[in-house]
């Protein structure tokens, strides 16, 4: 659901994985996005792929945090940020080459040609990697609910569209 960043990189990701995948994305073509086509576009990441930056990253953005940020989701970045960043290369996305972020001690990236301006670009190059592997979008068309299984599964989302409303059926 939505093609800011989240939503396209699941979707291309789970295409890539053999999935049928169909995007709903409640604004027009021209206005989708989300929050992502508004975002700097900058991609905080350990200086290196060693345990130490990792941790350093980890200690930082608590910090920063002052303690509140979840450690969970603050680990998997430390972890995860530098593998997310040549995925995004694979895919075809341009990224800046990595700088130090003044007052911490991680290194940045920004999808070219540099902060704000870069992040539309970066979003259009998954739309078009979706599509090449046949995924869908579905513009105007906005998640209602998802459609549960009797065991408390989800099969699916309701959405409406100009239509009316019409549910997505799926596996995942």
């Amino acid at each position: 659901i939505g093609t800011g960043m989240a939503g396209m990189a699941a979707a291309v990701a789970a295409q890539s994985a053999g999935a049928k995948v169909a995007v709903l994305e409640k604004m027009a073509a021209k206005d989708g996005g989300g929050n992502s086509k508004l975002a700097g576009g900058l991609i905080a990441i350990p200086r290196d792929g060693s345990a130490e930056a990792k941790t350093e990253y980890f200690e930082d953005f608590m910090k920063k945090s002052s303690g509140k940020g979840s450690a969970t989701l603050t680990k998997v970045l430390a972890d995860q940020s530098l593998d997310a960043v040549e995925w995004l290369k694979a895919q075809g996305c341009e990224l800046t080459p990595p700088i130090t972020v003044a007052g911490y001690r991680v290194k940045s990236v920004v999808f070219k040609p540099g902060a704000y301006k870069g992040m539309p670009k970066g979003l259009e190059t998954l739309r078009q990697v979706l599509a090449k592997k046949g995924g869908k979008i579905f513009y105007e068309t906005k998640a209602k609910q998802l459609i549960m299984s009797e065991n408390g599964a989800v099969v699916g989302v309701r959405a409406a569209d100009a239509a009316g409303l019409k549910d997505y059926h799926a596996d995942a």
